[in-house]
């Protein structure tokens, strides 16, 4: 380990972060990059998870490049942001993106012409003024992919090593300038498994309702972060033990109230509980809309005064239901910006449940099976018969069955059409249906193999 004043660098020998790890998309970017004269490193997240041996879920880029050197090296790069500009550059299958190295800065531009819009004034900085600017220390490490250097310059190592989150700033400070990084504290203890720092839980507890300053939308956003990778039965319980269910999802924080739960400590177990621990155990991704409605199900139950286990008995979809549905939605919209599509398509979930019982509701699988709704109602299905363990065994084999025919159906139909495309079909159609817009080919090419040689500048200062 190389260490000077407020750095700490780890060598190819002092960390097990391989190559292979790196995405080829990402060594595409870094390669550019670095082929072209400017410095380019793994950042944040991505640093964090390859560090531990974890699959990234992103990786992000910070670079010396300023936006428009950015742009006119990749012409699959798309620019974003408002207060200061970075790129997505897209590829096939992935977003790579790239930010330059900044500052923080809270200065703006007057309008050129009156009435316009105040710009942020764009400060660019070094590696260890970017770093400092963030918002955990564990995100603050920089990962250099052609020295194999881990690059720290806020004592993110030492955190990583003991199992802690903590801010980089001052947590009151921190938790002021942003307060989604409350939610952003549990979301990082919650799916590392580690601990919150003392100094910065205590700030949660102090700043806690500051949350209702981040718009909706944005609360929405880092609510359903929350609930992904595997983390949100967890997740849950943390934002009970800090307080933060009050103002995030006040309708669940009454509800543990009301289930005599103890605020600001560890809940005892709940069918709430039950339910995102099946979502936990989810391989693929799960809809927004499967989400919002697991989040309801068990207030809902509550409401309709039914065990959870008899829901699938209930009966059709009956006004009472129908209006508690709704009841459940709009008063979960209040906290959070759910969609009109979201709220309609959870209540298409709830809904439909009674007709997947089979055996109680007499359906014929096959028109269920045609419906735009039932390939998200049989997923809330399944998730929610396990947590209620209720049998349903052979309905769901039965609904696996179905699942697929449809669409092996409609190709079967058009491959046994006789008469090629429909008679009422114009001369033509079928050539213009097919004929695909020519445009600029896909990403850049590749730059070549990681070179062998160490460039010349050094990430010690």
């Amino acid at each position: 380990m190389t260490d000077s004043p407020g750095l700490k660098v780890l060598t190819r020998s002092e960390h097990s972060i391989k190559d292979e790890a790196i995405h080829p998309d990402a060594w595409k970017v870094l390669r550019r990059l670095h082929t072209t004269g400017h410095t380019a490193y793994l950042v944040g997240g991505t640093v964090r998870d390859l560090y531990l041996g974890r699959v990234p879920k992103d990786f992000d880029v910070a670079t010396t490049a300023k936006p428009n050197d950015i742009k006119r090296l990749f012409r699959n790069a798309f620019m974003i942001g408002r207060r200061f500009r970075l790129a997505h550059v897209k590829f096939h299958d992935s977003i790579i993106e790239v930010a330059t190295f900044r500052r923080e800065t809270d200065r703006f531009e007057e309008p050129e012409e009156e009435g316009g819009e105040m710009r942020a004034v764009r400060i660019y900085g070094t590696p260890e003024e970017d770093a400092r600017r963030r918002d955990f220390t564990i995100n603050g490490l920089f990962y250099d992919p052609f020295r194999s250097y881990v690059i720290d310059y806020v004592n993110g190592l030492s955190d990583l090593d003991r199992r802690l989150v903590r801010t980089i700033s001052p947590a009151d400070q921190s938790y002021q300038e942003d307060p989604a990084r409350m939610i952003r504290a549990v979301r990082a203890a919650a799916r590392l498994g580690f601990v919150v720092e003392v100094s910065t839980h205590e700030a949660i507890l102090r700043h806690r309702e500051l949350i209702l300053q981040c718009p909706r939308a944005r609360l929405l956003e880092e609510l359903l972060i929350l609930m992904k990778y595997g983390s949100a039965e967890r997740s849950i319980r943390l934002l009970w033990q800090f307080g933060l269910t009050e103002f995030l999802l006040p309708m669940h924080h009454a509800y543990f109230l009301r289930r005599q739960q103890i605020a600001f400590e560890p809940p005892k177990p709940d069918p709430l509980f039950d339910l995102l621990a099946m979502l936990d155990l989810e391989t693929t991704a799960v809809d927004p809309a499967i989400i919002f409605t697991l989040l309801i199900f068990p207030l809902l139950i509550e409401k309709l005064e039914i065990p959870m286990s008899e829901f699938w008995t209930y009966g059709r979809a009956t006004g009472s239901l129908i209006r508690a549905s709704e009841d459940m939605l709009n008063e979960f919209g209040k906290s959070v910006d759910i969609s009109k599509r979201f709220r309609a398509r959870a209540l298409e979930i709830l809904t439909v449940q009674f007709r997947l019982n089979i055996r109680a509701s007499n359906v014929r699988p096959e028109k269920v099976a045609n419906k735009p709704y039932f390939a998200d109602s049989f997923r809330f299905f399944q998730i929610a018969a396990r947590a209620a363990d209720v049998d349903f065994k052979q309905e769901i084999s039965v609904w696996e069955k179905f699942r697929a025919r449809p669409l092996a159906a409609k190709a079967a139909s058009i491959e046994r059409s006789p008469g090629g495309p429909p008679q009422n079909m114009r001369p033509g159609a079928d050539r213009r249906r097919r004929r695909r817009r020519r445009g600029r080919r896909g990403p850049g090419t590749d730059l070549g193999p990681v070179p062998q040689t160490l460039p010349p500048e050094s990430p010690t200062t």
